[in-house]
């Protein structure tokens, strides 16, 4: 008997036209069992849109089953081609993967098969008509929306702040009104900023409940979304804004003549004039700051490293000083930060520590690289692992069950010929027959116990050697962590912190030992040779543990600008250390005993391209002469300028002039 696997799909307004999921599975089952087909799948996507496979987790995971053939079926039926989806190029995409794995699809209701050329022709007719039946309903749907816009009603969606949906109409909340009239009255004073505005909001006594009924604080991007909404002041939009992405996944900007606007029907909360005020501020206001580059810089850690006071992710962020003796900006400095510390955020968490990205990346990184020599990552190995004898006993129980499974057979066949060999006309031939009949049913059924057997056992002995395959790739992964590490990308270095580390932990204060990292909770796939690293991997295929680092002794990065600094109450601090010229000369003096100038540490900065101040003293042209470091210098200075992460590494002399 061919095996087969039905699909079917129901959205609200399918229900009304009959539909139902009921009135589908009967019309499927009755099918089957007149082509005699014997159902091994029953997928069912309940109030899912046919729009496109995406959306309907019933159907991939139907197609995900068809591709590793675990059931090996031969047909896919369901009721109708637009229960299968109305996305034209999805149906004929999916088509075309039923026909490599040799599987037909049936729509019942329509009497179409996709294993006769007419079928398959039928199939991508009615798919483009299904196509074409969708693209019109949204239309139809776009003309409404915009002919209730004109008329000056809510269009649907999310109900902004301030509002509340009464039989499909919005009615004004006094207490979230009064939210909104504040918020416009606070930013419209002088030198009053969004961040200002929602600091100014939690010092108040209002308070902010979400649709959810929680309290929640003002933040910035409340404060924001607040100001930039011209629904506030009575103006409806259409077409203003999209979810639609360009190949690239960018938003794709609208064409601003496409925008309509109406005056709505809603009581409004601010003046016309009022929003034209505040909209002209804002506009102002974003043309004078500009977002900071940041060179590409990614914050490695961003989200992972946990606040020890309110356990949210902290934010990576930059900061940049301008320097006030020439142009530009100094070395940018990068920290991580609880961003509900904020003012913007409403300062509900007391975490005010900035913590130097150059510090935690590389004592993390520094952890990472000797976690093999941890018992911990031991522990964790060695219980994945499981006891080695597992597989053998496996490996011993999966031949005992083939050996008994090839008995049975013989069995079978001994008792098929038996049958076989009765002789009608004999005495004894219905109780012998009878007998014989209830064996061979019997050994049937064992047969078939015998085979799920053998299946699950083998299922069983792959999951314990992939475990010791993995174990064998972690540990070799680890052990050229190092040398892999300095070859990655900072994107690179990014997904694999992602990928192995689940959460960072810190102390909440500062220790006298200097330590900062508490404990790290680590997740190794079991499986990631070769293979792009996994981001929704299943708990039970994680190598899962927590490192204590209590106890650990800290190795600080090898830059040398960061130091364990003591501190006057004699405790501990890891501190990146500034490279300023009298450092740089002291670092000099000190390892060399030799003593370098100012000047020339400017004048090797300038050469290779380094921020450094404009030169107010710089005699005129010709009128001093002005000594020119010397190479044994320049190279002393070099190596200090690297020694504080001033210069790049791999950056080698050269003998132009200074």
């Amino acid at each position: 008997m061919k095996k087969c696997y039905i699909y079917t799909r129901v959205s609200t307004a399918a229900q009304i036209e009959g539909y139902s999921l009921d009135a589908q599975e009967e019309s499927l089952k009755a099918y089957a069992e007149y082509r005699e087909l014997e159902i091994v799948g029953n997928y069912c996507d309940a109030g899912k849109s046919g729009k496109n496979i995406k959306g309907r987790p019933a159907f991939r995971q139907m197609m995900t089953d068809i591709k590793s053939q675990k059931d090996d079926i031969a047909f896919v039926l369901v009721f109708k081609l637009s229960r299968f989806g109305r996305n034209a190029a999805d149906i004929l995409k999916s088509l075309q993967l039923l026909e490599d794995f040799g599987i037909d699809l049936v729509s019942v209701e329509e009497a179409i098969d996709s294993s006769t050329q007419g079928g398959r022709l039928t199939f991508a007719i009615l798919s483009a008509v299904a196509e074409m039946e969708r693209e019109n309903i949204t239309v139809q749907f776009m003309a409404g929306k915009m002919q209730k816009v004109l008329e000056g009603g809510w269009t649907g969606g999310a109900v902004p702040y301030g509002y509340k949906n009464v039989n499909h109409e919005l009615v004004l909340v006094p207490s979230e009104a009064e939210v909104i009239r504040k918020t416009y009255e606070l930013y419209q004073q002088e030198n009053m900023s969004a961040s200002a505005v929602a600091y100014e909001l939690n010092k108040s006594n209002m308070v902010r409940i979400t649709g959810k009924r929680e309290q929640k604080p003002f933040t910035y991007e409340f404060v924001s979304r607040v100001l930039d909404n011209p629904f506030y002041c009575g103006r409806v939009y259409y077409n203003r804004r999209t979810n639609k992405k360009d190949r690239d996944g960018k938003t794709i900007k609208l064409d601003e003549d496409n925008i309509i606007m109406a005056e709505g029907k809603h009581e409004i909360i601010v003046s016309p004039e009022v929003w034209d005020s505040v909209h002209a501020k804002r506009t102002e206001i974003a043309g004078r700051y500009k977002k900071v580059d940041d060179g590409g810089h990614v914050h490695l850690l961003s989200g992972i490293v946990k606040c020890p006071i309110c356990g949210k992710g902290l934010t990576g962020m930059i900061s940049r000083t301008k320097n006030l003796k020439g142009d530009g900006y100094y070395k940018p400095i990068y920290y991580y930060k609880c961003r509900y510390n904020t003012r913007q955020n409403g300062k509900t968490c007391t975490f005010d520590q900035s913590l130097n990205q150059e510090i935690i990346d590389g004592l993390v990184m520094n952890i990472l690289q000797k976690l093999q020599t941890y018992r911990e990552f031991q522990d964790a190995l060695q219980a994945a692992l499981g006891d080695q004898g597992n597989i053998e006993k496996t490996e011993k129980r999966l031949q005992d069950l083939r050996k008994e499974l090839r008995e049975a057979e013989l069995t079978k066949d001994r008792l098929g010929e038996k049958l076989d060999g009765l002789n009608p006309l004999g005495k004894d031939y219905d109780r012998k027959y009878e007998e014989t009949s209830d064996k061979l049913d019997s050994i049937y059924d064992r047969i078939g116990d015998l085979e799920m057997d053998v299946i699950s056992t083998k299922k069983k002995l792959e999951a314990l050697k992939q475990k010791a395959d993995s174990t064998v790739q972690i540990m070799t992964f680890m052990e050229n962590l190092p040398l892999m590490y300095e070859e990655m990308s900072e994107e690179e270095r990014k997904e694999m912190f992602q990928a192995f580390v689940d959460d960072i932990e810190l102390f909440s204060e500062d220790r006298t030992d200097g330590k900062i990292i508490k404990s790290i909770s680590f997740k190794f796939p079991m499986v990631f040779d070769g293979k792009p690293l996994a981001k929704n991997t299943k708990p039970e295929d994680m190598i899962s543990f927590r490192l204590d680092c209590t106890d650990i002794d800290i190795e600080l990065p090898c830059k040398g600008n960061i130091i364990m600094k003591k501190q006057a109450d004699g405790s501990q601090k890891v501190i990146v250390r500034k490279g300023t010229y009298a450092a740089i000369k002291a670092y000099i003096l000190e390892k060399h005993d030799v003593k370098v100038p100012t000047l020339y540490i400017a004048q090797i900065k300038r050469k290779y391209g380094l921020e450094i101040g404009k030169a107010y003293n710089k005699p005129e042209k010709n009128k001093n002469h002005v000594p020119k470091c010397t190479k044994e210098k320049e190279l002393l200075i070099m190596e200090a300028l690297k020694f504080y992460d001033l210069m790049e590494q791999d950056v080698e002399y050269r003998e132009d002039a200074v």
